[in-house]
């Protein structure tokens, strides 16, 4: 097989591999409350939140960077968007839910690029969408 060839074939499994299974593709709602780990990249940095979620509303704690703060936002559908805000300022976090965990990218008030995140939690499907039927 040729190098272009095998290229494209990894890249098709890998895709395949990563693609959300038939259930993560049907979930409605999820629930992202409770007690839960956010990591961040560049420069790594731990976050701990105490979510609560009412409908598509979401507020809680955090620890920032060891800073206490306050954090609220909404989910709707898989997006997730909250933001924490401390004594050293807001950071915006947003991602997609799944059923592993949230990834996504945070702005942090003062710089020009966001940051990769990403839960270390599992997140629950509250409410899916009946599977297709097969004829």
């Amino acid at each position: 097989m040729k190098p272009a060839a095998t290229g494209l074939v990894i890249l098709i499994v890998a895709l395949v591999a990563l693609s959300p299974s038939r259930v993560e593709a049907l979930c409605q709602k999820w629930d992202v409350s409770g007690k839960w780990n956010i990591e961040q990249e560049n420069p790594t940095l731990h976050v701990e939140v105490d979510l609560k979620q009412n409908g598509t509303e979401i507020t809680g704690t955090a620890k920032y960077d060891g800073q206490p703060g306050k954090v609220k936002g909404t989910i709707v559908g898989e997006d997730f968007n909250v933001e924490i805000s401390t004594m050293t300022g807001s950071h915006v976090f947003s991602g997609v839910v799944g059923p592993e965990r949230i990834a996504g990218a945070i702005s942090i008030q003062g710089t020009s690029e966001p940051r990769i995140w990403y839960s270390t939690t599992a997140m629950k499907c509250v409410e899916a969408e009946p599977a297709p039927t097969q004829n």
